[in-house]
């Protein structure tokens, strides 16, 4: 989908969903070196995927919303 300001809130959502099941996967360890070196590559790879799929819903998000709230990177 394009952007589009009627799907901000669709996007917001999913970045939402997406930082909450990385937080899942990722709460026993303080950091990624910990996380591979615990050989938890299924975590590891669901979590990469995760970040994956927030930079495309981020990058989605319409030029309106970015505008309205530009102290957010």
């Amino acid at each position: 989908m394009l952007p589009n300001e009627k799907n901000d809130l669709l996007y917001l959502l999913n970045i939402l969903e997406y930082i909450g099941k990385i937080w899942k996967y990722t709460e026993t360890v303080k950091d990624a070196e910990e996380l591979f070196e615990l050989n938890e590559q299924l975590n590891l790879n669901a979590s990469l995927t995760l970040l994956a799929n927030i930079g495309e819903n981020v990058s989605k998000i319409s030029n309106t919303l970015k505008q309205e709230f530009p102290n957010i990177e």
